[in-house]
């Protein structure tokens, strides 16, 4: 996912990556829908209940590691 939100030059925020300076809030905001949107867009139906909440793109990636992030041995094993 991470090399995608690259590719479409969408902010890096979540992921501790360098983000271009935002010309002004709207700018800001619009990268931050955009970003999110894409994230959503590529999630299957029956994940979407787990971003639904999320207003903005840190809320929508915090959704989706609660659900994703290894958590102990026996998960990592199964990766």
């Amino acid at each position: 996912m991470q090399m995608l939100l690259e590719d479409k030059e969408l902010p890096n925020i979540v992921l501790g990556g360098k983000v271009k300076p935002a010309r002004d809030f709207a700018d800001l905001e619009k990268r931050d829908r955009k970003a999110r949107t894409f994230i959503v867009m590529g999630l299957h139906d029956s994940l979407l209940h787990n971003v639904i909440g999320a207003k903005i793109l840190k809320e929508t990636w915090d959704c989706l590691l609660k659900v994703y992030k290894t958590k102990g041995l026996t998960n990592k094993l199964f990766l």
